[in-house]
């Protein structure tokens, strides 16, 4: 589903797979946006979907979180996914975030919402301003297609398949794995421009629909076997 992947597979086990017999085929997802979300209450709503792991970079989000909610006063970070998932330490993250002292401040407008159904994910995706996805790995990276689908610009990691999942300055922001200060930058530099926001979110939706919808995957895939089967 990835180059990354076969690069991962060729690195880690000394294999490496025949180029005329490997095809990249892309994740297709139904198209579920629906319309358009009505105009919010005014609050900047940062969404991270996902697993609350250290592959899915949820510490790194949890550590440059607060300072970006301290220095864009109307802003919201909501966090939807599997929250019961506990680190080395035997606390989850989502334990051990609120049991830190420094962040009451901003504890009020960070809601972890643990896992939700089809529907209501849907919802956050509609009234979420930027997805922060800031994964350490990803073989594809389908909360970044989902994101795009929604016409919502994409933080992501730059590790694994994202980088070509997202287009970087284009549909979204690509950050290093495990960098909270790069991702605060990136977070400021969404959260403060509306315009570029709304940019990188049509292009995103342009870029759901040329590659990601599920027929568009399915004809990537079958160009791909009538170019690499033989006559």
């Amino acid at each position: 589903n990835s180059r990354a992947i076969v690069e991962d597979i060729a690195r880690r086990y000394d294999l490496r797979l025949p180029d005329e017999k490997l095809i990249h085929a892309p994740h297709g997802l139904a198209d579920v946006a629906g319309p358009a979300a009505a105009a919010s209450d005014g609050d900047l709503r940062f969404l991270f979907v996902g697993r609350l792991e250290a592959r899915k970079g949820v510490d790194v989000l949890l550590e440059a979180a607060p300072a970006v909610l301290r220095q864009l006063s109307h802003a919201r970070l909501d966090i939807v996914g599997d929250d019961t998932i506990r680190g080395t330490e035997g606390a989850t993250y989502r334990e051990a975030f609120l049991a830190r002292a420094d962040i009451a401040d901003v504890t009020a407008r960070i809601t972890f919402h643990g896992r939700v159904s089809e529907t209501a994910l849907a919802i956050h995706y509609r009234a979420c301003d930027v997805v922060v996805a800031p994964s350490r790995y990803e073989s594809f990276g389908l909360v970044y297609a989902e994101a795009m689908m929604f016409a919502k610009p994409v933080i992501a990691g730059s590790g694994g398949g994202g980088v070509e999942v997202v287009e970087a300055g284009i549909s979204g922001l690509l950050v290093p794995p495990g960098d909270p200060a790069a991702l605060e930058t990136a977070m400021l530099d969404l959260g403060l421009n509306e315009a570029r926001r709304l940019e990188m979110g049509a292009a995103g939706r342009a870029r759901y629909e040329a590659r990601f919808t599920a027929d568009a995957a399915a004809q990537i895939l079958l160009s791909q076997i009538r170019t690499k089967t033989p006559n």
